[in-house]
């Protein structure tokens, strides 16, 4: 609520300042709170995000066919045919393979979100117990007592440890 708030505090704000007018020729919310946000701003159209992403990947691009969304507090995996949703799975339980957990991780292992994917790139992973973060964050520390590289710890996919999202 806040969030949709400080939106249109600075849409206000912004219209004020240039002295210019806006007509909305419609609205739309999507994400966890696209239902409450929706009544409140009366949007127009009140859409699930793996919809959202699959029409965006279209436009985009008509020959999509998987979508790998790494959101700060999920993670979702996405199938398209023809630009229809064939398949989707979201990791909902716990937030390891969010974006969250991979910038905090990189940010302990002194890696930056920008060379992630070059330095784990071919690069063996050593089996961890769990996608929780609780015990990944357990998981990291004893490999690195271990002598396992931080490229090899960066390369363990805490989403996919058991070969599914869950």
């Amino acid at each position: 609520m806040k969030a949709t708030q400080s939106i249109f505090e600075a849409i206000d704000d912004l219209v004020r300042k240039r002295g210019f007018s806006i007509r909305f020729k419609g609205a739309g919310t999507t994400g966890s709170g696209r239902k409450f946000i929706g009544k409140i701003i009366r949007a127009d159209l009140i859409v699930d995000e793996i919809t959202t992403h699959a029409r965006a990947a279209r436009e985009l691009n008509p020959e999509t066919d998987t979508i790998i969304e790494i959101g700060g507090q999920d993670s979702k995996f996405t199938l398209m045919h023809d630009g229809m949703v064939t398949f989707s799975q979201m990791n909902a339980v716990c937030a390891a393979g969010t974006g969250s957990f991979l910038e905090e991780q990189a940010r302990k292992l002194g890696c930056p979100l920008s060379d992630y994917s070059r330095r784990t790139e071919g690069v063996s992973a050593p089996l961890v117990s769990d996608r929780c973060t609780v015990f990944m964050e357990r998981d990291t520390n004893q490999l690195l007592n271990q002598g396992y590289s931080v490229n090899e710890i960066l390369a363990t996919d805490p989403a996919c440890c058991d070969g599914e999202l869950s």
